[in-house]
């Protein structure tokens, strides 16, 4: 698995011959993909959602996160998260050929192999077929899950969305500008509206059983993430999920496609509506094959123009299974705009344009002896694949998110998914001093993580091998809150740095316009840069 996350170092070969500070157009595909896979445990197939979020890094070389879940067969709360690279070429037309592969770790409850390692690799070739909007796509998979002896060949059919992102040098961060004339060249731009929120939920279960036919009504309380951006000035697509931090039925995750809808009764005021499909499961919960549903509304207020607090009610139901119960979250939502080459809303800002930086990471985590639920269970290290996404929020401070599943060491079915915040030292000979300290929910593999929750402190360091490339190594301390996990960590990975043009949110969120900017190979005005005097010029491969 390490070595496929060395791939990141085709980003050394994306150069531009342009003149100092530009900005790299790289085409992204959002892909959803169904497939059913046969098991080799005679308990039927395996229908697994993929999502995935891939970024050309090269002339059809692509790389991206994954997240792989059950929604057809027993194994209701099997997730498995990983990498996955490839290549994209024109075969005739809008007719696309592709060829990838994806390796990471996790899984669900295992009564065949309960000590199961969670590696999972894929391998396909497919074609696409590319209209005007979205993508549809047939891929022939084999599919290497030996933990439930899954050794098979079938067909899988995927659903995209194509965009861009405009990405620059890390050492632009902090530069801003208060105008755009002069910077693009050959085409407009447009800034289109994403949203990040941290969420506290609360499942109130009724009617609902665990795995052993033991009622369930319990309330579970989950932390969680959320993203997405609107295709409309009103609606949007995301994803999110979340994992249980106290419940009786430690190990419970869930991961959700949504559609919504956002309006404004007034410039603070606003309302939701969101339609979420997706999977969950674990902690020997009932969630049948893990197809999931979770309609909610919302009432929302700003507090500035860029966050807001939303407090929200659903429904969450397993059709297939008997979980089922109300939803109450409390959601601390993040916006702001983001420049493109085309989008789908152009809608614009208060005319302010910053750098913000971003740090993307693919790593493998070792948690050394941890320990179980269970005393006959082998001592033994575990090794985890970890997503992990930065945000800059100035020179020393980020923060962060990630997401992890074992894929070695008899724990195939733990997993986490953390938040938290990191430190950074001034860059000295192409070393980085780190510090992060993450809290969050975990579970399964029988690591004894009492009722889920679970807080990290960790120190490294970090190499850069480019300014866009780095390299990572980590040792900290995992400990469950009520569990018995105490454990050392040792991480190692590969880091993706880079900048994004952003425009500060509407003042005004009913006075939303569109436009596109001129397009010149001129200099910047340099004196609306507020940091120092570039030559900032916009270049597209």
């Amino acid at each position: 698995m390490k070595s496929h996350f060395s791939f990141l170092l085709l980003l050394l070969l994306t150069g531009t011959a342009c003149a100092e500070y530009t900005l790299n157009n790289i085409p992204t595909d959002f892909v959803l993909s169904y497939e059913a896979a046969q098991r080799g445990d005679t308990q039927g197939d395996l229908g697994l959602l993929g999502t995935s979020m891939n970024f050309d890094v090269y002339k059809g070389f692509y790389i991206g996160p994954s997240i792989y879940s059950a929604i057809q067969s027993d194994l209701g709360g099997l997730f498995v998260i990983g990498a996955n690279t490839g290549y994209s070429h024109p075969l005739y037309d809008k007719l696309w050929g592709d060829i990838g592969y994806f390796a990471g770790g996790g899984g669900a409850h295992n009564d065949v192999n309960p000590d199961f390692s969670g590696f999972m690799s894929r391998s396909h070739v497919g074609i696409q077929y590319h209209f005007t909007y979205v993508e549809l796509g047939l891929q022939y998979v084999y599919l290497n899950y030996p933990g439930y002896g899954i050794h098979d060949y079938h067909l899988a059919f995927t659903f995209s969305v194509p965009g861009h992102i405009l990405m620059g040098d890390p050492a632009y961060r902090g530069t801003s500008a208060t105008s755009l004339d002069g910077i693009f060249s050959n085409q407009g731009i447009n800034f289109y509206r994403i949203f990040l929120s941290m969420f506290q939920e609360s499942y109130y279960l009724h009617n609902a059983k665990d795995e052993n036919g033991d009622d369930l009504n319990d309330t579970m309380q989950l932390a969680g993430a959320k993203g997405g951006v609107f295709l409309t000035p009103s609606i949007y697509l995301g994803i999110t999920t979340s994992g249980a931090y106290d419940s009786s039925k430690s190990g419970y995750m869930d991961f959700f496609t949504l559609l919504g809808y956002q309006h404004h009764v007034s410039p603070k005021l606003f309302y939701t509506v969101e339609g979420a499909i997706g999977s969950g499961g674990g902690g020997n919960t009932d969630t049948g094959s893990g197809l999931m549903y979770k309609p909610s509304i919302g009432l929302g207020y700003s507090l500035t123009q860029a966050l807001a607090l939303i407090l929200e009610s659903g429904y969450v139901i397993a059709p297939s299974g008997e979980f089922q119960g109300a939803v109450t979250s409390l959601n601390l939502n993040y916006q702001f705009y983001n420049a493109s080459p085309e989008s789908f809303v152009s809608n614009m800002g208060d005319g302010h344009y910053t750098f913000s930086g971003w740090k993307m990471s693919a790593q493998t985590e070792t948690y050394h002896d941890p320990q179980r639920f269970s005393e006959s269970s082998t001592v033994e290290d575990i090794d985890m694949a970890v997503i992990e996404i930065s945000h800059e929020i100035n020179d020393t401070w980020l923060v962060k998110g990630q997401a992890a599943g074992a894929y070695a060491g008899n724990a195939g079915s733990y997993a986490t998914g953390l938040i938290g915040a990191g430190i950074q030292s001034p860059l000295w000979h192409n070393i980085r001093l780190l510090s992060n300290f993450f809290i969050g929910a975990a579970g399964g593999g029988d690591i004894d993580v009492g009722r889920g929750a679970i807080y990290q402190p960790e120190a490294g360091l970090s190499y850069d091998l480019t300014p866009y490339v780095s390299l990572t190594a980590k040792v900290g301390r995992v400990r469950s809150i009520g569990g018995a996990l105490d454990a050392t960590t040792y991480s190692a990975g590969i880091v993706l740095n880079f900048t994004s043009l952003q425009e500060g949110i509407l003042r005004n969120v009913q006075s939303m316009r569109v436009m596109n900017f001129a397009c010149s190979e001129e200099k910047i005005n340099r004196s609306v840069l507020q940091h120092q005097p570039v030559d900032l010029r916009r270049s597209f491969r």
